[in-house]
């Protein structure tokens, strides 16, 4: 279970973070300009090919691909809502 949900965190997390980080520092957005687009970039291989492989998965596995895909959106709102409310930054 815990390899299905990092493989779907990474990108939102990348996404989330460059976002929230633009809040408090908006001149310093060199950073977040060259993370936010990998971390999408990321987000999109690995959700699509999630997508891909939900199709064929079995029905034991299908529930750990869908969980994982969920809490790796969640996880970067999450970070995003963290980093802009100032609980962490």
């Amino acid at each position: 279970m815990k390899i299905f949900v990092l493989m779907f965190v990474w990108g939102p997390a990348i996404v989330g973070f460059s976002l929230g980080w633009l809040v408090h520092h908006p001149t310093d957005w060199t950073g977040p300009a060259v993370m936010a687009p990998l971390g999408a970039l990321l987000t999109f291989v690995t959700y699509r090919w999630g997508a891909r492989r939900l199709s064929t998965a079995s029905a034991d596995l299908r529930p750990l691909f869908l969980g994982g895909m969920i809490a790796g959106a969640l996880v970067g709102v999450v970070v995003f809502g963290m980093l802009t409310l100032g609980i962490i930054g």
